[in-house]
């Protein structure tokens, strides 16, 4: 379970980027899922959300 004072830092940072025109709102979604987890992402995870490049074999 996350603190509220956590919840409210990644809100923010969630409202920041909705803020950025670059950045779309899957991407947002994605990395928001991924915070709330509750745990320490591992860099790999946030690349996947952030980028949405899944390793498929395909280059």
């Amino acid at each position: 379970m996350l603190s509220s004072t956590v919840l409210q830092v990644i809100e923010r940072f969630m409202e920041a980027m909705r803020s950025d025109s670059v950045i779309s709102d899957d991407t947002i979604t994605r990395l928001n899922e991924l915070l709330l987890q509750g745990i320490v992402p591992k860099p790999d995870d946030i690349n996947e959300a952030v980028f949405d490049n899944p390793q498929d074999g395909q280059e």
